[in-house]
């Protein structure tokens, strides 16, 4: 299971981080592939 770390959501979510481009491309590509996903409750 892959757990997403806060600040790689924010990176994907907000555009004006410069890390924007680099995080959402790696969360899609996370969220599409064949291990499960998982966030941690504070996370949340």
């Amino acid at each position: 299971m892959i757990l997403v770390d806060a600040n790689v959501l924010l990176y994907a979510y907000n555009s004006s981080f410069d890390q924007h481009t680099t995080a959402r491309a790696w969360l899609e590509q996370a969220v599409a592939g064949p291990e499960p996903v998982g966030l941690a409750w504070l996370t949340i």
